[in-house]
């Protein structure tokens, strides 16, 4: 896979000189609760960054999205616009991908969820949420970390790496499968940067040791545009 090189003009700040090659976004952890709800445990994160209660999202916000256990990305990009987030959401695939009926992590759920999400991709252009489809690099993923902006990411979970899990030994889920299996989507909140040992962090919802993982981008970018996750982005505005 052809790697983008790391744009470096990024500056640390106003009047700065120098470059900023590293930032972690502060992002309050949440743990998923089961084995499905990942998602919604990043959307928890992300309410938690602005303040704003989480009361709502394993009640309320859950019943109305009418979706059982199968949570897309976009009724994560739904909840987090009822709650007044700015954000926007990029994917190279504008509905459901008929080729995912093939893979066991869809199949039991696919029919329903076709028609429901269409709807739910209608309902978004209704209510203004910006949503394009195109693929985004590496760049675009620094650049928005570096104005203290997280991002909630789909990932096939087969394809991460934590580095600190796997020093530590500790046995987080990533450590276990890494890099085994059929694939297997999960949300997970990226949250910062180090361009000199070229690692991104991320919060890991399935997390049971620590809450700050660290991964090599490349192998990131494996992850993120493994065939299944349709590249889906939900970039979160809290900074021009």
């Amino acid at each position: 896979m052809d790697f983008t090189p790391i744009d470096w003009s990024l500056e640390s700040g106003e009047g700065s000189n120098q470059k900023k090659t590293s930032h972690v976004v502060q992002v309050p952890f949440v743990n998923q609760c089961y084995t499905w709800d990942c998602g919604l445990a990043c959307v928890s994160m992300i309410l938690k960054v602005f303040s704003k209660s989480t009361d709502d999202v394993y009640t309320k916000d859950l019943d109305d999205l009418d979706c059982g256990e199968s949570i897309w990305t976009i009724d994560l990009a739904l909840i987090l616009y009822q709650h007044k987030i700015s954000l926007s959401f990029s994917t190279i695939m504008l509905g459901v991908n008929a080729d995912h009926a093939k893979k066991a992590f869809y199949r039991r759920n696919f029919s329903e969820d076709e028609s429901r999400v269409a709807h739910m991709f209608e309902l978004a252009t209704q209510k203004g949420i910006p949503v394009e489809k195109r693929r985004v690099g590496m760049n675009e993923l620094v650049h928005h970390l570096s104005k203290d902006n997280p991002i909630i990411v789909l990932v096939d979970w087969t394809q991460m790496q934590c580095l600190g899990c796997d020093s530590t030994l500790a046995r987080c889920w990533s450590c276990v499968t890494c890099r085994h299996g059929p694939f297997q989507g999960h949300f997970i909140v990226l949250c910062g940067y180090d361009l000199n040992e070229r690692l991104l962090f991320y919060k890991n919802p399935d997390s049971r040791s620590h809450n700050l993982c660290s991964i090599p981008m490349d192998q990131f970018d494996k992850a993120r545009q493994s065939d299944g996750t349709d590249e889906d982005i939900l970039f979160i505005h809290r900074n021009a």
